[in-house]
């Protein structure tokens, strides 16, 4: 009875098992994203300040490049 019944439920165990590992693929892949767009901006503010750009410029630049908001530009600067 036992393995009638897990015949029964594989399909639905498969799709559930390939739901998670979907969702948690997508999470994974946004949280590295993230984390690798931070580094790059930091790597900007760096390089701008590095050849004489003011903090308005940068601010200005990372608003434009990475669509972030003013606040958010102020804090990497």
């Amino acid at each position: 009875m036992c393995e009638a019944l897990m015949e029964l439920m594989e399909p639905e165990i498969n799709k559930i098992k390939e739901t998670v590992r979907e969702e948690t693929k997508q999470q994974v892949t946004q949280q590295v994203t993230q984390q690798v767009t931070q580094q790059g901006i930091k790597n900007a503010v760096i390089a701008l300040k590095a050849s004489g750009h003011t903090n308005d410029a940068i601010k200005n630049f990372l608003i434009m490049a990475y669509g972030i908001t003013q606040n958010d530009a102020e804090k990497y600067v």
